[in-house]
């Protein structure tokens, strides 16, 4: 099964705002009240989650993580996007993320952590940034380590990946119940991906692929879904 199957691609520079003491969203100033968050062009929208900077961002040393250049700025770029209240926000900041951590299919050190902090990112993020997160999960977990992770003894990161993957799987099955139909191929795919580490999964990820066939899914998406349950 060939899953991921969307390559990086260059885009337009993106700026983001300054964040404003540890601890604090993005763009968010320090006497800013708990429980909202700023928005990709500032406004306040409430959130449990969001009107703080994720801790998981924290536990790493970002910029001492092996990417494409460096990795000092995607906890921002994840923040974005967990965050972005557009689909061409989510749609740039992905793109950011993308071409450091996971370019045109090669993993870096820094995807494993990435992958942690959007699986957690997908529990309290919004409508515009969900099947952009789910994306970016989908390419984690179908890229190849890089020639450099592999020189470095880190072979198997997409191992490792794939397991963070399989830690949001309640959250795809939930995102499967509501997925459009321009999307719902991400949530199949995601899926997909969680069986191939987790057989565990199978009887859950069954029940639910038969549901989404007694729908009228696009044939693509159908295809996945036989691929996926001729296997089991």
């Amino acid at each position: 099964m060939i899953h991921g199957e969307r390559v990086s691609k260059g885009g337009e520079p993106f700026h983001f705002p300054t964040e404003k003491g540890i601890g604090h969203g993005v763009g968010q100033s320090a006497d800013q009240k708990p429980g909202v968050r700023n928005n990709c062009d500032g406004r306040i929208q409430t959130g449990f989650l969001g009107g703080y900077r994720m801790w998981e961002l924290e536990r790493y040393d970002w910029a001492k993580l092996r990417s494409a250049t460096s990795a000092k700025d995607v906890p921002t770029s994840i923040m974005w996007l967990k965050n972005a209240d557009s689909a061409e926000n989510a749609e740039k900041a992905y793109w950011r993320i993308d071409n450091e951590v996971v370019v045109q299919g090669s993993l870096y050190e820094a995807a494993l952590p990435t992958a942690t902090c959007l699986v957690l990112a997908l529990q309290d993020c919004t409508e515009s940034a969900r099947p952009r997160i789910i994306e970016l999960l989908v390419q984690l977990g179908s890229g190849e380590a890089s020639p450099i992770e592999i020189a470095a003894g880190n072979a198997e990161l997409k191992r490792l990946c794939m397991v963070e993957l399989c830690r949001g799987a309640s959250a795809y099955f939930a995102a499967t119940e509501i997925a459009a139909a321009d999307w719902v191929y991400l949530c199949v795919d995601v899926l997909s991906i969680c069986v191939d580490v987790d057989q565990g999964l199978k009887p859950r990820v069954a029940w639910y692929f038969n549901r989404l066939l007694s729908r009228n899914v696009h044939p693509d998406v159908r295809r996945l879904i036989e691929d996926c349950l001729s296997k089991s």
